[in-house]
């Protein structure tokens, strides 16, 4: 996704067309919150694209998950989650910056929730030490 995301922009108008359909599927996509590439707007906004991102980096280094606790994983999802619903609320205007780490934070915190799902088939064995 966060590689759809990226050359989304390169893409003729009708592959750009259905391959926004796809990605709007995941994200609001608004305009202001995207990334600006040199080629043209990403096709998710910058928390998704650093999300999917931060999902692929973790699961592609195993000795980075292997070092990351259920707890600690379950902790890297708060930021973005504090983050969204402060500016849902109307708190604050987050930026770009703040969106891009939390999202990137929230989605390696997944990738291990995930992954290790997939490993041993459920997280029981994290909840009871």
């Amino acid at each position: 996704m966060a590689g759809a995301s990226l050359v989304h922009p390169l893409l003729g108008r009708r592959r750009a067309v259905m391959l926004g359909k796809l990605l709007a599927t995941t994200c609001h996509r608004i305009p202001e919150r995207c990334i600006t590439l040199p080629w043209g707007v990403s096709g998710l906004c910058a928390r998704c694209t650093a999300f999917w991102t931060g999902m692929a980096l973790l699961a592609a280094v195993p000795v980075a998950r292997l070092r990351i606790g259920f707890t600690a994983s379950v902790l890297m999802l708060v930021p973005m989650i504090a983050d969204g619903f402060m500016q849902y609320a109307g708190l604050y205007e987050s930026t770009l910056l703040l969106r891009t780490s939390t999202g990137f934070l929230a989605g390696a915190g997944f990738s291990v929730l995930l992954l290790s799902a997939a490993g041993r088939g459920d997280l029981s064995h994290a909840l009871t030490g």
